[in-house]
């Protein structure tokens, strides 16, 4: 081993041992001396052992924790990833009953605007079967002519009430469409609403990887405590100093 003893003027090298200079009570070399006091030099070499034994568990307790700490965060990162998955798979089958929904009801907007459309022909129906009674009344007597008038004045109800009941069919059909129009866009907004629950699950399940990845890790980190370097060195340098 070669030592280098650098004063001002120059520098002097020694191939002599480190333990064969340290022994020596005086090392005197190219006019550089000094001398070495053992009991000095032991003083001051326990303590440095009492500091690494202390370090050394001190540094394995802190790898310890700080392991710990990377499974724990790692088994939140896995349940948190888990409970994402769950709520995207609820909002896909949230969505599915969305679409569902807006499917019956534009069966059932059909239905109504159908419906309509029946009372309306059937009251028209019932207009012409009036008007075509009233007129056949006055061929008959008296008694045929009040019912006659009796007859127009239904088949005139009957009018009424038919132009009443197309505006209502045609306001069922006006709500129906546009109901029909609201589901299409709740269909549209649940398949969207399903793109983004399955993102949600790639991404959930990615998360979940690198949670069980960081968990791997860590495991192997706290296995592994004397890997280290600032470990190593403390207990390599223990191991010097014994």
């Amino acid at each position: 081993m070669e030592i280098l003893w650098k004063t001002s003027t120059m520098v002097h090298h020694t191939t002599k041992p480190l333990p064969e200079i340290i022994n020596n009570d005086r090392i005197t070399h190219f006019g550089f001396s000094f001398q070495i006091n053992h009991k000095l030099f032991r003083f001051l070499v326990n303590p440095c052992k009492l500091l690494v034994k202390t370090h050394k568990p001190l540094c394995v307790f802190t790898k310890n924790v700080k392991a710990t700490n990377e499974i724990n965060n790692s088994i939140y990162g896995i349940a948190k990833a888990i409970n994402d998955i769950n709520n995207s798979i609820y909002g896909i089958f949230k969505a599915i009953s969305d679409i569902n929904n807006a499917i019956n009801g534009i069966v059932k907007a059909i239905h109504s605007i159908f419906n309509g459309l029946n009372n309306s022909i059937s009251g028209i129906f019932n207009v012409i079967c009036g008007l075509k009674n009233g007129m056949n009344g006055p061929n008959n007597a008296i008694y045929e002519i009040n019912n006659a008038i009796y007859g127009i004045n239904n088949a005139i109800c009957g009018i009424n009430n038919s132009t009443c009941c197309i505006k209502n069919a045609i306001y069922i059909i006006n709500n129906s469409l546009y109901f029909i129009d609201n589901s299409i866009y709740g269909i549209n907004n649940s398949l969207y609403c399903i793109d983004n629950s399955i993102y949600g699950i790639n991404n959930a399940i990615n998360n979940l990887q690198n949670a069980i990845n960081g968990l791997q890790n860590s495991i192997n980190s706290h296995i592994s405590i004397e890997n280290h370097p600032l470990c190593f060195f403390i207990i390599q340098l223990h191991v010097f100093m014994d």
